[in-house]
């Protein structure tokens, strides 16, 4: 491996055993920054010490290291030496973080637009990461106007595809990224499980992949597929949704949305039942609401690709991503299909 590149890994791989260290010491980075999210109400506790247990165990076992050197395999590969700017959604706790390690990995410098509903969690690992290593260029801002006149070459985007084009024309407008920029952009923002044979011991994944997050985010499940009737296992899905809303929520009434197409399934005759805040229903799928989660007859693995095509992250089940990796992927899984590592470290 580069010797540049080997003594960032362990740069980083330092930076994040401290931090990640610190979630149990008081006033600690870490620790500090969870209190404030959970206490400012960003997101459920639970949630988010689902994130950082979640983060923690996907990066042991040299994690990073299989990561880097996979990506160095690819054609056309040189480390960075510029700094990189990340648009970060904030629909989920840490959901940034992938980028902000491949940042590092790739040996750029990091410039973050970090969102106003997640400010805190990201930024603690930099004030650990400035601390040890202060050479390793870092900006962060939860304002794009911070970045005015920046002209970065190469930037990351996870959003709607509706607001790709008019984010980088009011970017470019300002200076902030080149007029030629190369985007890594990060749209697909739902993924299904396919569970053609069915069996009762997916039932806790199934769950957790539904409910976690409140079903925002790319990796949620928004639709099931299955040849088992939704009537057969809805009293056990209930069941399972009940336990789980126990451990991971304070308030589990279904809001007016599931309430209301509740009740016109009741009098349509469709299927349907309620799993706490959310829906699980049959019918054509229309999956636009994190709420409403569709149950589809399984007839063939490859079709939610060619027809949801990049609106869909991921396929969980039978001969696909494993659905208990739903809401716990490896350090290295690739949203949109494409390795944010790899895409850095390729020469311009």
């Amino acid at each position: 491996m580069n010797r540049f590149l080997e003594n960032r890994l362990k740069q980083v791989e330092d930076a994040l055993e401290q931090w990640l260290e610190g979630r149990s010491r008081p006033m600690a980075p870490l620790h500090e920054a969870i209190h404030k999210t959970i206490e400012d109400r960003l997101f459920p506790q639970a949630d988010v010490h689902f994130a950082v247990d979640h983060l923690s165990a996907s990066l042991r076992q040299s994690a990073l290291r299989r990561w880097l050197d996979d990506s160095l395999s690819h054609p056309d590969i040189s480390p960075r030496k510029d700094i990189v700017l990340c648009l970060h959604a904030g629909n989920l706790p840490l959901v940034g973080f992938q980028d902000v390690l491949a940042v590092l990995l790739s040996g750029a410098g990091y410039a973050g637009k970090l969102s106003r509903k997640d400010p805190w969690l990201i930024t603690s690992f930099f004030n650990v990461l400035r601390q040890l290593h202060p050479q390793i260029p870092v900006q962060i801002s939860t304002d794009l106007a911070g970045y005015q006149g920046a002209a970065f070459s190469r930037w990351t985007f996870a959003g709607s595809p509706d607001n790709l084009q008019a984010v980088t024309d009011r970017m470019a407008a300002m200076g902030i990224i080149r007029q030629k920029a190369s985007v890594l952009p990060r749209t697909a923002h739902f993924s299904v499980a396919y569970l053609a044979q069915w069996d009762d011991s997916c039932l806790p994944d199934l769950v957790e992949g539904i409910l976690r997050y409140d079903g925002k985010g790319c990796r949620s499940v928004a639709i099931v597929y299955s040849n088992i009737p939704l009537e057969q296992v809805a009293e056990k899905l209930r069941d399972e949704a009940d336990r789980w809303l126990q451990v991971n929520r304070e308030l589990t009434n279904p809001g007016p949305l599931v309430r209301f197409r509740k009740a016109y399934n009741d009098a349509a005759g469709i299927p349907s039942v309620v799993l706490g805040t959310h829906l699980v229903q049959e019918g054509f799928a229309v999956p636009d609401h994190p709420e409403i989660v569709y149950w589809q007859p399984a007839r063939d693995i490859h079709a939610p690709r060619l027809t949801f095509a990049d609106a869909l992250q991921e396929v969980y089940g039978e001969n696909a991503t494993p659905l208990m990796q739903a809401q716990r992927p490896p350090a290295d899984w690739r949203p949109d299909g494409v390795n944010p590592l790899a895409w850095l470290l390729q020469a311009e």
